[in-house]
């Protein structure tokens, strides 16, 4: 920056200043937690919830034409392992969270669990670091622990 010389002390020009406030300016929103992302974060958790509710729906509609769950998620999107299933009428996005982070799918016979780890990609969290899971029927926040 640059310094005026008025007799009584350097002072801060214009220029260098705004120099410094165009830098922090910058800076600024790219520090974590920064209250701009929350509008981001209630989106990315709603845009959860439908992608949730949708593989829920569509993994219940492949058990009705096929009489099983899907063993991973890729057989949702091709019909080799059921040959009445046609994957184009349904879900036809990517099998990733809004945060990039592949679903967590668990199969068993008889019932299967779907979640996302949120925003901090690690078990458990609260506010919008939750994890969102889904079941047949129903989405729901994961069981409360005692």
């Amino acid at each position: 920056m640059e310094f005026e010389d008025t007799g009584k002390g350097r002072i801060f020009t214009i220029k260098g200043l705004l120099i410094f406030l165009g830098i922090v300016l910058f800076l600024l929103p790219h520090l974590r937690g920064w209250p701009n992302r929350r509008p981001l974060n209630r989106i990315r958790i709603k845009d959860a919830r439908i992608s949730l509710n949708l593989l829920v729906d569509t993994i219940s509609r492949y058990r009705t034409s096929c009489g099983k769950y899907p063993a991973i998620l890729g057989h949702l999107r091709s019909s080799l392992d059921c040959k009445k299933w046609a994957p184009v009428d349904f879900y036809n996005g990517p099998f990733v969270d809004p945060w990039g982070t592949p679903w967590d799918y668990q199969v068993s016979d008889s019932d299967f669990t779907i979640k996302s780890l949120g925003n901090d990609k690690r078990e458990g969290g609260t506010g919008f670091d939750r994890d969102l899971w889904g079941w047949p029927e129903e989405i729901v926040e994961p069981p409360p622990t005692r």
